[in-house]
This record gives structure tokens, sequence and C-alpha cells, in this order.
């Protein structure tokens, strides 16, 4: 009976801690497939679920991150998902993000990283299109060493896309900048349908120029000013 009370307790799309339950396992009463909100699918103990044993794959290092935050009530708001961000991409070795941060040591300070009211009373709400950046770019995640800085609105949108380019892994806006392409005709390019690659390795053409059929105008940031001549 005990078996069947905690099945009875479990079912589809009912979420425990950071699990995410998806279907019964066949042939394994006891056990449903969940999916943790790092994408990792998994059977689980239906009683390991309803007693809180298990709350997630492990991908944060600490289970119990959720149990602690849980109560605040700013879940799925802009600073929790930067909270959440920083977690995951030293933590995660799933994640996008993880081999430029976890993988060469960065970290976050254990007062945040087991509880998100911590971060919150540290750094506060996040300002529109900010992101939280670190003074000293080899330092971790702490009060002190932590800032929100606003982003351009490529970089807001693309979560600071790093692309490969000359051998090395570099953040879209530097690479735009050493290409002197400013993000807005960038921007106005992929707009108008240019593929990834032609739009950044095209060059801008001078106003004389024959212009490409279907090309975007060019914006006047890159055009020559007339009173320098």
């Amino acid at each position: 009976m005990k078996g069947k009370r905690y099945r009875e307790r479990v079912v589809t799309g009912k979420r425990f801690g950071l699990w995410l339950v998806l279907q019964r396992v066949k042939n394994r009463p006891t056990y449903w497939l969940c999916r943790c909100q790092c994408g990792t699918l998994r059977p689980v103990f239906a009683p390991n679920l309803v007693r809180g044993d298990s709350q997630s794959c492990g991908c944060l290092g600490q289970e119990k991150v959720v149990a602690a935050t849980t109560t605040h009530g700013m879940s799925g708001t802009p600073c929790y998902r930067e909270w959440a961000r920083i977690i995951q991409q030293c933590y995660n070795t799933k994640y996008t993000e993880y081999k430029d941060y976890g993988a060469k040591g960065i970290t976050v300070c254990e007062s945040w990283r087991t509880d998100f009211t911590n971060f919150y009373r540290d750094m506060g709400d996040r300002p529109l299109h900010h992101r939280l950046v670190r003074h000293n770019e080899e330092g971790n995640y702490e009060p002190g060493n932590c800032f929100w800085r606003k982003q351009d609105s490529i970089q807001t949108r693309r979560e600071s896309l790093i692309i490969e380019w000359e051998g090395k892994q570099q953040p879209l806006l530097e690479v735009l900048e050493q290409l002197n392409l400013n993000p807005s005709t960038f921007r106005a390019r992929l707009r108008s349908g240019w593929p990834f690659d032609r739009a950044l390795k095209t060059p801008v053409e001078n106003r004389n120029s024959h212009k490409t059929k279907g090309s975007p105008p060019e914006h006047p940031s890159n055009r020559e000013n007339p009173a320098e001549h």
C-alpha cells in the first residue's frame, strides 16, 4: 500500500524541485521518467521524488539549492534567471558556456550558490537589458567582483553569443568591432535574410559602390562623412 500511495502522488506534468515528471517507466511501476531543468532525462524512484530526496540530476552540484530558493516568489524574474545562468555556466558540464567558466575554474561564492536571496540582497534587481559581469574576469562570482552592465541589443538578444573567429572563440561584439561593422548594419543584414556568415564577413560598401541586389541599406554610422574630405 505504501508504494501505491507514493505512486498516486507522482503524476505526469508535476514538478519536484528541478524534475519534471514525464511518464511512468514500463515494467518499473515505482519509477518515473523525469527531465531535469538542465535537460537530463533519468528514471527516478517515486518515493525519492515525494520525500524530496531527489530534486535534480545533481547538475548544480547541490540538490538542496531548490529547496532553499523556492519560497522567495521570484522564480522566473530577470534577476532569478541571471542567478540561474551563472550557476549553470559554472557547474553544469552540459551547459553551452561551461567551457568558458566552470571548466576554467570560475565558481560562484557559496553564499550565492546556495541561496538566491543572498544574491538578490547583494545585487538587487537586474536592470533592463543588463547582464551580470565581473570586474576581474579571472575572478569568481562574488560580492565586490560583480556589477550589472548594460548590453548592446545584439548581445542581449543573443546572450553574448560566442563565435569562432580566426581560430579562436570570441564574443560576437568584439568581432564586429574588429571588422569595423556597426551592429545595426549587421542586424539589418540578418533581417533582410542574409546568412549569418555572409552578414558578418561581407565588407561594408562605400556609397559609390554598386549595390548587391537585395542588400539592406547601409547604416549611417558606416558611411563616410563628406565634411571630412
